[in-house]
């Protein structure tokens, strides 16, 4: 299947968006001008996500229980429909969620999970030179910050990723805990546990601030 003159916009995510916790699904959206999401789990319970992006020319489609790694050997597949007639799309947008690091084992350094991700962002980019790549972070979720190995691998890696996007004018990083602290700060007296529905993902209403940061960041989604 070919869709004409569209951007893609491919948003990769790992667990924020799934329905079991380390078990998560990557789902693939796809919009208008052809920009494309794909990720797993942060986003998968994201049940409003038409409705927030109305009006849009938008898909989805997952697999479950994958890691960055992984997603490079599917990436022909779930990518390659949606190119236009030259082969190519303007925005893809990845998050790689908590079972980056969730679901490690405690021997891979943050310096070896963060070469798997920029691994994938550069066979991405290899593949689409004049894309537009996005990148969420993977974030500290409200139950990540009650296991500190946890929270401090996904830290390490976010910082290490940031680094390395801040240096390539193809890929802009953003702050998931940014995201967040967004919130928090538009909810005085609030929590980090009540920006979730289960301290991992977000409760649906907030899936919003994502919205919100993709388009600040200067990611166009065009209307169908």
């Amino acid at each position: 299947i070919k869709i004409e003159n569209k951007i893609l916009i491919a948003l990769l995510t790992i667990t924020l968006f799934s329905d079991v916790i380390f078990s998560s699904s990557k789902m693939l959206f796809i919009s208008l001008d052809i920009s494309k999401f794909l990720y797993k789990t942060l986003f998968s319970k994201w049940t409003n996500f038409y409705n927030d992006y109305s009006g849009k020319n938008v898909f989805t489609s997952e697999i479950g229980r994958t890691k960055s790694w992984e997603w490079i050997h599917c990436l022909d597949e779930l990518v390659k429909p949606y190119e236009d007639s030259n082969g190519n799309i303007q925005n893809i947008v990845v998050h790689l969620g908590y079972n980056e690091i969730a679901g490690c084992n405690n021997t891979l350094t943050s310096e070896i999970l963060e070469s798997h991700i920029v691994a994938l962002l550069d066979k991405i980019h290899s593949r689409y030179n004049d894309t537009n790549i996005y990148y969420f972070g993977i974030g500290v979720s409200s139950y990540f910050d009650t296991i500190s190995d946890k929270k401090q691998r996904s830290e390490e890696v976010d910082a290490l990723t940031k680094a390395y996007a801040e240096k390539k004018s193809w890929l802009t990083f953003i702050d998931t805990n940014d995201i967040v602290q967004q919130y928090l700060n538009e909810h005085a007296g609030y929590t980090k546990s009540s920006f979730y529905k289960d301290n991992t993902h977000p409760k649906n209403e907030n899936y919003s601030y994502f919205v919100d940061s993709l388009a600040s960041a200067g990611c166009v989604i065009y209307e169908k």
